[in-house]
């Protein structure tokens, strides 16, 4: 006879905390549920199709979970999942993370009983009710180390969903800069002279890579460009990007192939 199955919905920028989340109840419910993450290797047998074995999994689990952030309630597939469960009349919880909270969630998500992932009471709402689900008693959930670990991937998700953002602004009002941007870049420093207007635009997004130690900036002097198509006031702009952003940049900008 089959285990009772609970199917984790996410995007990948989050299969480490659906990983989080398998490796605790799988742990705490004692092998008696199983737990699918389409991110795992385990969950997806080898050699088989995907979008099959996602198919059967939400066919046959009696909970979904689903991870919720500011990113992934955005995606097609997130809403895909949500509403396969919905149709098929199972618990759905969605659990809320990195500044997403409950209230937040957009319609019809937030018509359900939603969790904050760091928060242990919301921790233990979500073990009674798969106890309830599987006809057992509530196990003993190790909660203080599931809010760490979820703090902790919170911490890198956040750090990389903005240091993303900030440096697509930047790239965008000035693409030769993608160049230093890329994994693995040919230099980590560049320096010329820039519109005025453009380094006021980049700026707020120059702070926030310097407040996260990505890089360090520095303007200079100023100088006014006569030109009979363009021109103006230009500003010196140096950027010394650190090995802290490599170590994400695939994460940024893709392998930079």
């Amino acid at each position: 006879m089959d285990k009772p199955k609970v199917f984790i919905s996410h995007i990948t920028e989050e299969s480490k905390l659906a990983q989080i989340f398998k490796d605790h109840l799988a742990k705490d419910f004692i092998g008696m549920v199983d737990v699918f993450v389409s991110s795992d290797n385990v969950s997806i047998s080898a050699g088989s199709k995907w979008l099959n074995d996602v198919d059967e999994a939400l066919k046959t689990a009696q909970v979904e979970l689903i991870l919720c952030s500011s990113d992934s309630v955005k995606r097609p597939w997130t809403n895909f999942e949500a509403g396969a469960g919905w149709v098929k009349g199972i618990p759905i919880v969605p659990i809320c993370h990195t500044g997403m909270r409950p209230v937040d969630l957009p319609i019809p998500l937030n018509m359900l009983q939603a969790i904050e992932a760091h928060e242990k009471v919301g921790l233990q709402k979500l073990y009674s009710l798969i106890a309830k689900q599987l006809g057992s008693t509530v196990p003993t959930g190790d909660y203080d180390r599931i809010v760490n670990e979820v703090s902790q991937f919170e911490h890198e998700y956040g750090v990389v969903r903005d240091v993303s953002a900030a440096v697509k602004a930047v790239v965008k009002l000035l693409p030769e800069l993608e160049q230093i941007f890329r994994p693995k870049p040919l230099h980590k420093a560049a320096a010329g002279d820039a519109l005025e207007l453009t380094v006021d635009k980049m700026r707020p997004h120059l702070d926030l890579l310097q407040s996260r130690r990505m890089i360090d900036y520095a303007l200079g002097r100023n100088k006014l460009v006569l030109a009979t198509t363009g021109g103006g006031n230009m500003i010196e702009l140096k950027i010394q990007v650190h090995d802290a952003y490599y170590k994400i940049a695939t994460q940024v900008l893709g392998d930079g192939a």
